[in-house]
């Protein structure tokens, strides 16, 4: 077996998995709890860690510049986008306190 088929098989196995779980109840209470704090005008934190750094601070892009409709911009906050804030604080306190 490939590499790629390799992967797409594990790929498969664990979105089964996943809804063979049935999160439903777990997810709309994200959901709505997210809602609910971006319309109070609450911020939303977002974070990630590598490739999904990158990923945080494009979605946050995305919530805060009116993704799909013209809307008020949420209040939407990348924590790794600031990686002056980030090195700093890892230098003098030790990267595992970020």
């Amino acid at each position: 077996m490939s590499v790629l088929n390799d992967y797409l098989v594990r790929s498969a196995a664990a979105l089964t998995a996943t809804v063979e779980r049935d999160l439903t109840a777990e997810m709309e209470r994200a959901v709505s709890t997210v809602v609910t704090a971006l319309s109070q005008g609450k911020a939303l934190l977002i974070c990630g860690n590598g490739g999904s750094a990158s990923d945080a601070i494009h979605i946050a892009g995305e919530l805060v510049g009116r993704f799909l409709k013209e809307r008020k911009a949420y209040n939407v906050i990348a924590l790794p986008a600031n990686a002056a804030v980030l090195t700093a604080w890892g230098n003098d306190y030790g990267f595992d306190t970020v």
